[in-house]
């Protein structure tokens, strides 16, 4: 499955338990309510463990996770680091 895919996977089981049934790879997720802050360490936290990267205190800048595709393209730079 693409990062996107998984992404989008993890929010609508585990965090909106399929409340939705898809998300815009570039619609925000946090101006539309999907993710508030909670969630997003929540996220945070799945993808550290999914794809073995650390997210650092000053890279939980929310515009890192703004959408899908704002959210793959950074795990994307911390697999780069690796």
């Amino acid at each position: 499955m693409s990062i996107e895919g998984v992404i989008e996977d993890y929010i609508l089981s585990d965090l909106l338990h399929r409340d939705r049934t898809a998300i815009r790879h570039h619609e925000s997720l946090i101006r539309t309510g999907v993710l508030d802050s909670l969630k997003l360490v929540q996220l945070i936290a799945f993808l550290e463990d999914r794809y073995g990267i650390t997210v650092a205190d000053g890279e939980m800048d929310p515009k890192n996770f703004e959408t899908v595709a704002s959210a793959k393209a950074f795990v994307e730079r911390k697999l780069k680091e690796a």
